[in-house]
């Protein structure tokens, strides 16, 4: 591999991205490939050279590199103290993409929406440590029984501030090895997940229906919320994706829930106007969870960014029939991009006469190892 950026894209990208040795045995690559129009490595290139080799290399293991191969192929000890990244007065788009791993034309995108402070701190979230956190099933015990139970178990437990059933939990080896969470007693949700739920403002009796659940977190967390008298009807796509919300709907010993294999693209006539609460998490691009699944900044392209936003709007042009006079319509994605959040929400509001209450974007690390989240809230006038 050539080039005057190369050994530092190269070292960065395996201190950042994987743990292996690289060998000229299983790394060659051509001056064609390997450059782009500006003579400089392309770290994008690297990442997705990464990815071919190392698929499926496990997290935990990240940040292992001791050795890099040079210009000439020969193999270095890499010396992570000495790495030097693009000049950040200069380019800091640059450096900041290089610095965190990151393609240039998502840090570009993030620049242009939010402003370089949230980028960086975006950037910045997606390195801290992940926290595991629980939605208690108050239809089975109280909370501070949860937590005494969990703490028999030796689980540590702390309160989440703002949301009264949102429990912080560690110290635990496997989570389906817990009594507690066999029993029901919890749903493991992000945070970021629960805000958007707690955002509702459920009423005891209330019809739900949440178009794309699986696995169900939101369908349980609305299942509780409306008491036995509401209804929540969760559905997705595919047998599969409803068996994954039927076994978390079982666990937790919920008789409110009708799961359904639903197209969320096909109408159904049944709901015209029946929900109190429409429950959108659409597909998306996905880019607030890159703390927790990296490959997606591998896969993802700006042109796949304008195919969701338009499957978006297909699907909301369909579900937002379900929502009463007055109800409410839940739209959110786990993205970070104005165009699949904001700007969809807006077209909502714009195209099917519902009024904005609300729209939050909640970044990654923001409160403590969460992803990245939208959500908004809508009323049908």
């Amino acid at each position: 591999i050539g080039g005057n950026t190369t050994d530092k894209a190269l070292m960065e990208f395996l201190t950042e991205d994987r743990f292996c040795e690289l060998s000229n045995d299983n790394l060659k690559i051509t001056k064609q490939q390997s450059f782009n129009s500006t003579n400089k490595f392309s770290s994008v290139y690297i990442e997705q050279l990464g990815k071919t080799f190392y698929k499926g290399a496990p997290e935990k293991m990240l940040n292992k590199a001791t050795k890099y191969i040079d210009e000439s192929g020969n193999i270095k000890e890499l010396n992570k103290e000495n790495i030097t990244y693009p000049d950040r007065n200069k380019d800091i788009e640059q450096y900041l993409s290089v610095k965190y791993s990151m393609p240039l034309w998502i840090v570009k995108m993030w620049h242009s929406q939010l402003g370089i402070d949230k980028t960086e701190e975006i950037l910045a979230g997606f390195k801290q440590e992940k926290k595991t956190y629980v939605r208690c099933n108050t239809a089975k015990a109280p909370v501070e029984e949860i937590k005494k139970i969990l703490s028999q178990e030796n689980v540590s437990v702390a309160d989440v501030e703002g949301i009264p059933y949102a429990l912080e939990i560690k110290d635990y080896d496997y989570i389906a090895g817990l009594n507690s969470f066999r029993d029901g007693l919890y749903q493991i949700q992000d945070i970021s997940s629960m805000t958007a739920g707690y955002m509702t403002g459920f009423k005891a009796g209330d019809t739900v229906i949440d178009v794309c659940a699986a696995p169900g977190g939101k369908s349980i967390n609305a299942a509780i919320s409306v008491g036995a008298d509401g209804k929540v009807y969760s559905r997705d796509v595919s047998d599969y994706k409803a068996g994954l919300i039927e076994e978390n709907v079982s666990r937790l010993g919920l008789n409110n829930i009708e799961v359904q294999v639903k197209d969320a693209l096909v109408m159904d006539e049944s709901m015209r106007e029946k929900a109190d609460v429409v429950i959108a998490d659409l597909p998306c691009s996905g880019l607030g969870v890159m703390g927790r699944k990296p490959d997606i900044r591998y896969n993802i392209t700006e042109d796949k960014l304008i195919s969701l936003k338009e499957l978006q709007q297909s699907i909301l042009s369909v579900v937002q029939a379900y929502v009463k006079q007055g109800g409410i319509m839940m739209y959110s994605t786990c993205t970070i991009n104005s165009e699949e959040n904001e700007a969809n929400a807006d077209w909502l509001c714009k195209e099917y006469g519902f009024k904005k209450i609300e729209y939050r974007q909640i970044l990654p690390g923001k409160n403590g190892g969460t992803d990245g989240f939208f959500v908004a809230k809508l009323r049908r006038e």
